[in-house]
């Protein structure tokens, strides 16, 4: 399908840092070919399935917003600040 040069290839290695020999970019060369077919087979086989969009519905109930008393549910807050929740500290600043 795709072939890529050797400048590119030079370009790539150059760009991930990595340092390649002269006789080994050419095998990379037929690596990279070989992942971007790869990459090909799996697009065309992917435009193939059907995606299902309603896979997260609930089809048990309607999902509403219903409006609740907010100050029924922060008395059963064990900490509070006004309106907000107090938890304890998860991720600590360096």
């Amino acid at each position: 399908m795709a072939t890529i040069s050797r400048q590119e290839i030079s370009r790539i290695a150059w760009l991930s840092r990595i340092a390649l020999k002269e006789n080994e970019i050419d095998y990379m060369g037929g690596q990279l070919d070989e992942v971007i077919n790869y990459a090909h087979r799996v697009c065309d086989t992917a435009s193939d399935v059907t995606v299902v969009m309603h896979k997260n519905v609930n089809v048990f109930r309607e999902d509403l917003a219903v409006q609740k008393d907010a100050e029924a549910i922060m008395s059963e807050a064990p900490k509070k600040i006004q309106n907000y929740f107090v938890v304890p500290i998860v991720i600590e600043k360096e």
